[in-house]
């Protein structure tokens, strides 16, 4: 942050409101915690947001308006929806090990699962 204020000629006291949209945010104390950090590196005047990246990414492709559903699946995966009244839900996005099904994590340690449970296979055949 303080490189690109650097670079655009400006400074954090030029700075009115922070947004960060972070992966595995996915509770408010997650949230509060990048608070609490924002607000050692910014004056109290500065408002600060914190969400999932998943409601960043839905915001980004509907205008900023929160309704609809938005699904990312890369290094790992998330569906996150708002309904028009606010409401919101969410599936997977809990990271490798409680959740990431159908992510490039997801996918290669099935994978590797396979081909364990291949070489087990044939190694259990022959006599040692």
């Amino acid at each position: 942050m303080a490189d690109a204020l650097a670079k655009s000629g400006s400074h954090r006291s030029a700075v009115r409101a922070v947004c960060l949209a972070v992966s595995g945010v996915n509770h408010p104390t997650d949230q509060q915690r990048i608070v609490n950090w924002l607000r050692e590196l910014f004056p109290s005047y500065v408002r600060l947001y914190v969400q999932n990246d998943a409601v960043a990414a839905l915001a980004s492709g509907t205008l900023g308006k929160l309704h609809g559903c938005v699904l990312i699946a890369g290094t790992g995966t998330i569906a996150y929806g708002f309904t028009e009244d606010g409401r919101e839900a969410r599936a997977a996005g809990a990271g490798p090990i409680l959740g990431d099904w159908g992510s490039g994590y997801g996918i290669a340690a099935q994978a590797l699962t396979a081909i364990i449970r291949g070489l087990m296979m044939v190694v259990g055949q022959k006599q040692i």
